[in-house]
Order: structure tokens, then sequence, then C-alpha cells
């Protein structure tokens, strides 16, 4: 059965409104939080409430007390436990003018502190917090620059608080914000307004920010008001946005709609139909990237009061769901979800809200509810069972588990993490000891790992950065993308690596990259690699940059196009090599057996080839070259046993090449 409680009576029937907003955080102790605003009998102020025992008791107490009203708060929790609420609200400093306005909650309630000030209303704050700690807030406001039109608007908070910053402009209306922060930190803005291609109907508009701020994207078209839109991320960074609007198909009636964002925007989907309102809608992601909408809506059972409706989204979308039947309005259900600090806001399975039966405040909790588990340990964690959905933070001693992981994070784990089955979906930050696994490793990434990670098994979908030490699976690597930066250590791998396209990005490696099976479908980027580049099987698709140490495969190299820029060591093969590629290499080549469409350019070592070679062309090449085979066309249909005279395509010419003056530069 689904948890419903009590926060607080006698409030309003708006005191959960503020669509864009988030109103309910959790911290990492398991305390609920809500806020929320409501009469003080003369004005209206913001209040939250907490529960400790999972919602089933609140204690309110009130963050306001002035002869002002305020309204429309929203709640973020950051990774220290901390508290930040904002709102809008008049002052003694702004009487006649709504003000963003916040506080902060850090051991006990800091003083309030006015974010915007002037003669204009600012309005419907939305807070987040990033990965760093850092304060994000959006809202709608006009100022000295849009007196007439809401534009939306956005001030971050590091060290201090910056300078406001103006999203949209224009001679139309934006209102109703709501933002998401992904993995990246990256923010994600969405709000309904006016444009000039749709001056006269509200649409849902999209704005991102990764250095700097993108261009505006229109979201939807047509002559139907689309209006407050919410949005949430999933584990994969891919955008859902909910709202409700008209369409063709329902001209009188509002619905909910729908449109996501995976590499691409998806075609809007519009969930409700019937000749009844929805409005208001709420969205969240769980652990498993399952959504859940909540909204408020009326339907053939309660046509005369709105109810809180659900649907959920589990692979496809399923049946709406009335989670009430009351007899007064029920309105601005409110869902629990931020990314960040480390999810401790969103449900491992599930969902919860808040939002208003008639004039209370209510909670709700659905009977499959779960959290993410948030643990800050200080010595040893060692199940022996399954375990799902762990989040550690500050892990000093050992973590080791004898059953199944999946959906970890670490962070700051200065001792061995040693796992003896199969684990799904880690991600790591500041690991300086040994991260070891017996079964197989699937969608992991780190980051900083100072240690050796050594997978016993398969190896899935493997990212990293900066590790220190030795990566070595002995198992099959299969459909893995791995990205290490600053590797100093050896990357090895002792299984197959086939039938699957591998993509390998290596910069500043420093240690060796080594595979004992077959390579097949490879596309690698090694950048920077000081060791040594080893292959036993088949490599296809190759391309390195500054590689320092030697590139040895000795199997057969197939359809290969291999670009070496500034090559130190030596590349040899043992096998074919067929349409290869090299610049300014240091070094030696030595393919031992048949060699097709070869082109060099700055070739200052040695170039051996005890098979044959055809359709080779090379440029200054300061070395030898040297085949004890035939070769075929080498820039002109003309058959060469010594080289007594350079032929013309291998002179050397005080003028650069036209295709060469980039590589004349410093290289």
């Amino acid at each position: 059965m689904p948890l419903i409680s009590t926060i607080k009576t006698g409030c309003i029937t708006t005191s959960t409104a503020g669509n864009g907003q988030r109103k309910l955080a959790r911290t990492s102790d398991g305390t609920l939080h809500a806020v929320y605003h409501r009469s003080d009998g003369s004005y209206y102020q913001i209040y939250h409430a907490y529960s400790e025992n999972n919602g089933v008791n609140w204690t309110e107490e009130a963050l306001t007390s002035e002869s002002y009203n305020q309204r429309y708060p929203s709640i973020a929790v950051d990774s220290n436990d901390c508290l930040h609420v904002v709102w809008q609200g008049t002052s003694s400093e702004s009487p006649n003018y709504s003000q963003i306005r916040y506080r902060k909650y850090d051991g006990s309630w800091e003083s309030i502190t006015n974010l915007s000030s002037g003669d204009y209303h600012q309005e419907r704050p939305v807070i987040m917090v990033d990965s760093g700690n850092n304060l994000h807030i959006v809202w709608v406001g006009n100022h000295a620059g849009s007196p007439n039109y809401y534009q939306i608007r956005y001030i971050k908070y590091t060290t201090s608080w910056g300078s406001i910053e103006n999203l949209t402009s224009g001679d139309y209306h934006q209102y109703e914000p709501s933002m998401a922060i992904d993995s990246n930190d990256y923010l994600h803005v969405v709000w309904d307004g006016y444009h000039s291609g749709s001056p006269d109907y509200n649409q849902i508009r999209y704005r991102k920010y990764t250095s700097s701020w993108g261009s505006i994207e229109n979201l939807t078209s047509g002559d139907y008001d689309q209006l407050e839109p919410y949005i949430a991320l999933d584990g994969n960074d891919y955008l859902h946005i909910v709202w409700y609007g008209y369409h063709s198909g329902s001209q009188s009636y509002y619905q909910i709609r729908y449109r996501k964002y995976t590499d691409s925007w998806q075609t809007i989907e519009t969930l409700t139909s019937g000749d009844y309102y929805q409005m208001c809608p709420s969205i969240a992601v769980d652990g498993d990237n399952y959504l859940y909408l909540v909204w408020h809506g009326k339907h053939a059972d309660s046509p005369n009061y709105y109810q809180i409706r659900q649907i959920k989204y589990d692979g496809s979308w399923g049946n709406v769901e009335n989670l009430t039947s009351a007899g007064t309005h029920q309105r601005c259900p409110n869902l629990i979800w931020a990314m960040h600090p480390d999810k401790r806001s969103k449900t491992g399975t599930g969902y919860a809200f808040i939002w208003v039966d008639g004039t209370t405040v209510k909670y709700y909790a659905s009977a499959d509810l779960t959290w993410i588990k948030v643990v800050l340990a200080q010595g040893v964690l060692s199940p022996s069972g399954a375990i799902s959905k762990l989040i550690s933070k500050n892990t000093e001693g050992s973590l080791s588990f004898a059953g199944i992981t999946r959906q970890f994070v670490f962070k700051s784990l200065s001792g061995a993490l040693s796992s003896a089955g199969a684990l799904s979906k880690m991600v790591q930050k500041g690991v300086s000891g040994t991260l070891s696994f017996a079964g197989e490793i699937s969608k992991l990434p780190r980051k900083i790992m100072e240690g050796a990670i050594t997978p016993a098994g398969d190896l899935t979908r493997n990212i990293y950065k900066n590790v220190a030490g030795a990566l070595g699976p002995s198992g099959v690597v299969t459909t893995i993308r791995t990205i290490p930066v600053a590797l100093s250590g050896g990357l090895s791998f002792a299984g197959a690596v086939a039938t699957e396209i591998i993509t390998t990005i290596t910069q500043a490696v420093g240690g060796v990259l080594s595979f004992e099976g077959n390579v097949s479908l490879i596309k690698s980027y090694v950048v920077n690699l000081a060791g040594s580049l080893s292959f036993a099987g088949e490599l296809v698709k190759q391309i390195s940059k500054n590689l320092a140490g030697g590139l040895t495969p000795t199997g057969a190299l197939e359809k290969i196009h291999t670009i070496f820029v500034a090559i130190g060591g030596t590349l040899s093969f043992a096998g074919s090599l067929i349409k290869g590629t090299g610049k300014n290499l240091v070094g030696v080549i030595k393919p031992s057996g048949l060699t097709t469409k070869f082109t060099r350019k700055l070739v200052k070592g040695t170039l051996t080839s005890s098979g044959a070679v055809m359709k080779t062309t090379s440029k200054i090449m300061s070395g030898a070259l040297s085949f004890i085979g035939v070769i075929v066309r080498p820039g002109r249909e003309l058959l060469m046993r010594l080289f007594n005279r350079p032929h013309r395509d291998m002179s050397v010419t005080v003028r650069p090449y036209r295709d060469m003056k980039t590589e004349t530069k410093d290289e």
C-alpha cells in the first residue's frame, strides 16, 4: 500500500504550486524536506517541513515572518546536506515588487539574502545544485532592458553570487522556467513563451549551457498554447520534458504532452485524451531509468473535482492511474527528483511527491518506493550478498562484495574495492587503492584511479580517466568504449577483443597498451603514447598520433587507415598491411608481409619490407628504403630492384608540398 500522510492543514489551494520548481528533497540521513507557502493569518509565508521517519510524521517551521507576502519556494540539497531554499517575495527593501530571495541551512538557518532588486517583479525561482555544490537559479522577471515583458533570468553561486544573466530578450513574454543539471554539470532550461514565429501562442522553449549558453530551441509549434514544462534527466543524460497544452486532437481541453531528447529530439507524444482538463504535470526518473508523471485532472469518474493522476514509463507507457478519489479538488503535485548531489533526492524505485488536498498539504509515497543508499563509510564495508543502487563517499577503508553489485557511485575511496561477483554501472572518483573484480564488469566509468584495476572476467563499456596504475582484464572484452586519459601504468587485455566495435581513445599513455587476442573493427585514437602498443591478433582501422614507443601487431592488418604523427619508436607488422598511411615517422617501419596502398611523408627512419609492396609513395624520406620482394607502381608504373637514384615521387625539394604545409610547422 502507498503511504499517504499529512504535512500541514489550513493551507491554501496553491501552496505547492509553481510547476517547474522542486519542493521535496532528501538529505543523506534519509530526512525528507518539503517547502510550501501558506498564510500565517495576515501574510503568505514560506514554510519548511521535515520528516525523520520516511514521511510518516512531519514537523513544520517558518522560514519567513515578515509583514510582506512570500510565495512559491523551491528547495535543493548539496553534498554536505545543506538546504538551499529560494522563493519570491516583497520586503522592506522592495515593498512593491517581488524579488528573488534565498536562505541556507547549515546546522542552523542563516539570514535571508535578496538576490535581485529594482522596480520590476521577479517570480517563480527554480534552484538546482551541481556536482561541485554550485547553486544555479532561474526565474522569470522584468528588468530595465525589458520593462514590459517577462524574460528568463539566471544567477549562479560558486564562492559568491555572480551577476544576473538574461537568457531571453525581445518583445514577447516568457514564463514558468524549469531546470535540470546533467552528469557533466551542463544546465538544461525549459520554459513556455511567445516568439516571433509564434506571437499569439505559448510554445515550449529550451536552452542549454555547456561552457556557454547555446541558442534557444523551440520544441513545439502551431496554433495551440503549450504551458508549464517540467524537465528531468535519466542515467544516460537523456532529457525528458512534460507539459500540458492543446493540440489538433484536443482543441478545447488541456492534455499532458511529452518529448524526449536522446541524440536528437524525438516526436511529441500526447499521453492523455478525453473531454476533461489535465494540468500541472511533474516528472521524475528512478534508478532504473523509469519515468513517473503525476498531475491533476478530471476524468469520467470524477467530472467535478481534480484528482491526482499518474502514468509510468518502463519501456512503454502504462495506463493512467488515479491516485486519489476525493470530494475536494486535489492540486499541484510535485515529485522529488534531482541528479545532484549523488542522487540522494532520486528514488531507487517508485516515486514520492507532495500536493494539496483541498487546503491540506500531503505527502505520497508509492508502495514500491526505495531510495538510493548513501554511505559515508570510514572503515570496512563488506556485504556478502547482492547489493543494488549503493552510493558511497569518503570510504577510507576496504569495500568488498561477494555477490552482485550494480549502480555504484564512490568518491574519495582510499582503500581497496573488491567484488567477487558481477558489477554493473559503477562510478568512481578519487580512488587511490586497488579495484579488483572476479566477475563481469559492465558500464564502469572511473576518474583519477591511482591504483590497479584488474577484472578477471568479462569487461564491457569501461571509461576511466587519470588511471595511474594498471588495467588488466583477463577475460573477453566486448562492446567497449574505453577512454583512458593520463594513463601512467599499463593497459592490457589477455582475452579476445572481437566481433564488436571498440572505440579506444588514449591520451598521454606512459605505459603499455597490449591486446593478446584479436582486435576486430577497432577505431582507435592514440595520442602521446609514450609506451608500447602491441596486438597479437588482427588489427583493423587504427589511428595513432605522437606514438613515442612501438606499435607491434603480429597478425594481419586489413582495410587499415593508420596515421602516425611523430612516431619515435618502431612500427612493425608480421602479417599483411593494406591501406596504411604514416606521417613524420622518426622510427622504423618493418612490414614482413604483403603491403598494399602504402603512403608516407617525412619518413626519417628505415622502411623495410620482406614481402610485396604495391602502390607505395613516399616523400622526403631521409633514411633507407629496402624491399626483399617486388615493388609495383611506386608513383608511376616502374619496376625497381635497386635504388641507385631517387624516384621522382621521392625527391627532396626545398619548397614544401602544398599538402604538407601544416607538417612543416614544429611537428
